[in-house]
């Protein structure tokens, strides 16, 4: 057995006046000086729409997003860089991840990212004045309501003291 003085991969052999060479996985030929394009055989297919690509003696897949590994295989957890904003949960899924925004919050979009605007469902009661802002909105109430929706009616003199003479009513009737 001898190296080959043609090729640097090949083990050779005299036979009988000519030479035999075993090639090494990756390589043809008489002398296993030809590569073999891995990518055009069966043999390595790169796995979830990876891209294969020969190399000399070998080959590479260049992996779709969301996947790694030599050919492919592995899915990448996307949720390990917190993708999402604003309080948004992360949920990784074969080759992608997607966030669950909740409503609370006035986030949405595919990354929580995107400011809901809440004025547009009229949160606001009687008539109040909505303004929108990031993660939220504030309701601008007309005179004599309050309360975050406008939803609480401030006490004047008048409906205090007929609030007073309804109750002095009730507790007269339960006296009785």
């Amino acid at each position: 057995m001898y190296k080959h003085a043609l090729s640097k991969w090949s083990i050779c052999w005299n036979a009988d006046g000519f030479f035999n060479c075993s090639c090494p996985q990756g390589y043809k030929g008489r002398v296993c000086d030809s590569d073999v394009d891995e990518c055009e055989t069966d043999f390595h297919i790169c796995d979830n729409n990876g891209t294969c690509m020969n190399t000399f003696g070998s080959y590479k897949c260049n992996c779709s997003k969301g996947w790694i590994g030599n050919s492919c295989e592995n899915d990448v957890n996307e949720c390990l860089t917190e993708p999402c904003k604003n309080g948004g949960v992360c949920f990784n899924t074969n080759g992608s991840f997607y966030c669950q925004c909740f409503v609370e919050t006035g986030f949405a979009g595919r990354l929580c990212e995107n400011d809901m605007n809440e004025c547009l469902t009229s949160p606001c009661l009687h008539n109040a004045i909505c303004k929108n802002y990031d993660g939220g909105f504030n309701c601008s109430c007309p005179s004599g309501w309050t309360g975050e929706r406008c939803d609480v009616k401030l006490m004047n003199a008048n409906n205090r003291n007929a609030l007073m003479a309804e109750l002095a009513t009730i507790v007269m009737r339960i006296s009785v």
